[in-house]
């Protein structure tokens, strides 16, 4: 039974020659000059195992047959990887939008308290300024 072992390369360690949404082969195809260097993030999965999967496959089905089958499969275990990056993303989303959450209740506390001291300091000065008038008139 085929194992599947994943690594994850730091982004720095990594370059990338195209953007996401112009696919390298079709850059290619087009002849277009690509750039030397892009900042991404690459991932690696090793399927132990493929080299006799792919043999049998090929014994059993036929070589068309058994190449559909190892692409249906690579597409399929591809899928979950995918699927599991996607969930890791919006994971890390809500848990921002948690801490934003709490951010905003925590400056809504600390604006009110700072308007409660202006308005005390305010008071203050309001009472001083009574007392000092007072105390000239007398």
């Amino acid at each position: 039974m085929p194992t599947i072992s994943i690594s994850r390369v730091p982004a720095g360690l990594c370059t990338r020659t195209t953007s996401p949404s112009r696919p390298l082969n079709k850059a290619l195809a087009r002849g277009e000059t690509l750039p030397d260097r892009a900042t991404g993030a690459a991932l690696f999965a090793d399927i132990s195992g493929f080299t006799p999967l792919t043999g049998a496959l090929a014994q059993e089905l036929g070589l068309e047959r058994g190449a559909k089958k190892v692409k249906s499969l690579r597409d399929r275990v591809l899928l979950v990887v995918e699927m599991v990056a996607v969930l890791g993303l919006f994971a890390i989303i809500v848990g921002s939008l948690l801490n934003l959450q709490t951010l905003n209740q925590e400056v809504a506390q600390a604006r009110a308290s700072l308007n409660v001291a202006r308005a005390s300091l305010a008071e203050a000065a309001s009472t001083a300024a009574s007392k000092k008038l007072f105390i000239g008139y007398s």
